[in-house]
This record gives C-alpha cells, structure tokens and sequence, in this order.
C-alpha cells in the first residue's frame, strides 16, 4: 500500500479509501470514497444524498455525508458520519453504483438540518422526479415514532398536500423568519393558482386575505420578466388578489409593510 502510494499510483482521499491512478476524484467518486471509507453497512445520506437524487438544487455541501449502523469509520475532514442503531432494510437504495438511504428515509435525515419549508421543498422535487411515495413517508415517520426531527417532517408533509411546493432559495426563507419573528400570519410557500384557466406559481401566498408575496431576485430585472411579472399581477387583481413585491434589498422593511396592508385590508373588509 505504502509503496504505491509513494509511486504515485493510489492517492489518499480518507483514513480507508483512496483513488486509483489519479488524486482528483468525480462528485460522484468523492461520495463513493466516503462510503467506503466508513464500513459495508454505510450509505450516503443527508444534503449529499440529496444531490445525488437531483433533488437539492441549492449549495451542495463541501462534506460527505455517511449514515452507519456500524461503529467503524471515523469523521474526518471532508466526511461526516452519523450513527443510527438501525436502518430497516426498506430505507436504504443504489444509486449510479453508491449505497445510499432511501428517499422516503432521506426525508426523515434531512427533517435534522433543514426547515419544513426547505423539506418541503425536497418532496416537491421529488415528486417531479417519481421518488416521492406518501405511504412509503408515513412508513418512515410511523418507524421513527420518538425522533425528535419528526415533527419537522410531518410539518414538510401537511405542507406538501395542501399545494406547497416549499421555499425556493435563501431569500425566500429570510423572508418567511422575518414574518415569523413578527408574528404575521406564515404564508403558504410556492403554491399554484388558477385564475381563468391559467396556472401561475406564487412565490407565498394568505389565503385569508388574498395576498401574494412575491421576492424578486436579479433575475426580475430582465424586460421579458417584467412584462410577464406585470401580465400576471393584472391577472391576479382582476381575481381579487392583491400582489406586494419586495427586492432582496427591501426584504428586512417587507413585515413592517405587510403587516399595514394587512391592517388596511382587515378595515376594508370590515
């Protein structure tokens, strides 16, 4: 082993796994070294699982992420590994070659670091991509009765039958604290209305007071985004819905300035 390590022959990736031939390894080699570096009953989970299953579209994280029900393998940097006592034979899947949890069980990992708008979002793009089974998500939850992440996807789940699609970005969710932190009704993320036989997707939306909350990245700069901005925000106060958009620079005034529409439409409405 030392010897063709000095020749240059295999290059240490971890403490147990090392690349053949060359040291820069694929996203998708580099997943595979930390699976094998931490034991046979390991599986790629958390946001890297995530990503392999094309379901994670934001910041893919810098570490692999191990789940073991083994007391071998050790977190090094660039791996991190979680414990489990066990892991039911139905949560756990092959993908492009890489041992990995399954969908339904990834969901109840992912319940640990993200929010349940951000899971939310996970099953949303899972649906789209037919990994998604409600039954086989209930399973999960109904086996991890205890867990003290299960609320987190049992709220993603509620979330997901009534219409939302979660939150999108990371504007999206320093929106949704700053409404939290003042105490505003908490908007449904990314939901679908049709108005006139025609669907839009709302970035959030209170039903109870027909507002859409829009947060417009970059992107709304461009001519061609402004006209169908402005053809759907017509659409939708020709339905009785009002629109409020906020920049990325206007977000940390957006709870003060909801909170007033909000007041006003209470009056009319009175």
């Amino acid at each position: 082993m030392h010897k063709r390590v000095a020749a240059g022959l295999l290059h240490r990736r971890f403490r147990a796994s090392y690349a053949v031939g060359h040291p820069r390894l694929s996203q998708r080699g580099e997943w595979m070294a930390g699976v094998l570096a931490v034991s046979p009953d390991a599986w790629l989970t958390g946001l890297s699982a995530a990503t392999l299953y094309g379901v994670w579209r934001r910041r893919v994280p810098e570490h692999v992420e191990v789940l073991t029900t083994s007391q071998r393998g050790q977190a090094e940097p660039g791996l991190r590994v979680t414990r489990t006592r066990h892991v039911d034979p139905a949560d756990v899947a092959i993908v492009d070659a890489i041992p990995v949890v399954g969908f339904a069980r990834l969901l109840l990992e992912l319940a640990a670091i993200l929010t349940a708008r951000q899971l939310a979002n996970v099953i949303h793009e899972g649906e789209y991509h037919r990994l998604f089974d409600p039954e086989a998500a209930r399973a999960v939850a109904r086996r991890a009765c205890g867990n003290r992440h299960l609320h987190v996807l049992c709220a993603a789940l509620a979330m997901h039958e009534r219409g939302s699609a979660g939150t999108f970005s990371y504007r999206e969710d320093e929106l949704f604290r700053r409404l939290a932190a003042a105490r505003l009704p908490e908007p449904l993320a990314n939901v679908t209305l049709t108005i006139d036989g025609r669907r839009s997707m709302v970035d959030m939306y209170l039903p109870d007071h027909r507002l859409v909350i829009e947060v417009d990245g970059p992107g709304h700069e461009r001519t061609r985004t402004k006209r169908e901005d402005k053809e759907r925000d017509r659409l939708l106060k020709g339905a009785g819905i009002h629109v409020e958009r906020f920049t990325i620079a206007e977000l940390p005034d957006a709870p003060d300035k909801i909170a007033t529409l909000l007041a006003r439409r209470a009056v009319r409405a009175a």
